[in-house]
């Protein structure tokens, strides 16, 4: 049995959108993410909103691969195909795209996306073991947030920052509970709904405290 508080989220998606809308009538910048690297605590402290990207279904592979060589992995050949098929509302709202280069595949994608999108890359050091691999990741969330207080005017920092940190993880432990409630055989969810639920929910939130 579904629990009654779980309808809220059944359409959460749609809804979102409307709230975009109205985002976008305010003059409030909107940034598509695709991966857990883009630090959305700076992103929301900058007085922007994060959204997540579409990239999980099977049918914008083949729109893809009028582009992206076939075989690169169906995950971004399928994030590529919703944008450039403008089959992916999210990232028609975007104002801007952030990408990381995460493998050698995105980072061929996000040169094709660059040309439908602005698009600002965040490079990951290649090692977490190497010598100033933190130093030199230091130094790109540094450099982002100079680009995030340039695009918007204000600066990710001070309480801004520190509210949105805490909001963010809370909002992790939250997720790790649901989630762990929902690989549970006893669980009143499964494992699509409760990650499905949460990583759309976790792109919202106030924007400032």
């Amino acid at each position: 049995m579904i629990p009654e508080s779980y309808s809220y989220f059944e359409r959460l998606s749609e809804r979102s959108l409307g709230d975009l809308e109205m985002c976008r009538h305010s003059g409030i910048p909107i940034a598509g993410i695709y991966c857990i690297y883009a630090p959305t605590e700076l992103i929301r402290a900058a007085g922007m909103i994060p959204v997540g990207l579409c990239g999980k279904k099977e049918a914008p592979i083949a729109y893809a691969e009028k582009v992206l060589p076939s075989s690169l992995c169906p995950l971004i050949k399928s994030s590529y195909g919703y944008a450039a098929s403008d089959t992916c509302p999210f990232f028609s709202f975007s104002d801007f795209v952030i990408g990381e280069t995460t493998c050698d595949g995105k980072k061929k994608m996000y040169e094709f996306l660059a040309q439908l999108k602005p698009l600002y890359l965040m490079h990951l050091p290649y090692s977490q073991e190497e010598s100033g691999a933190r130093a030199f990741w230091r130094s790109e969330i540094g450099r982002f947030a100079a680009f995030l207080a340039e695009r918007s005017g204000t600066a990710p920092a001070g309480e801004r920052l520190a509210y949105q940190i805490e909001l963010h993880n809370q909002m992790r432990r939250e997720m790790n509970q649901v989630l762990a409630l929902a690989a549970d055989e006893r669980s009143p969810l499964n494992s699509l709904q409760g990650n499905g639920t949460i990583s759309r929910a976790a792109s919202w939130g106030p924007v400032t405290n």
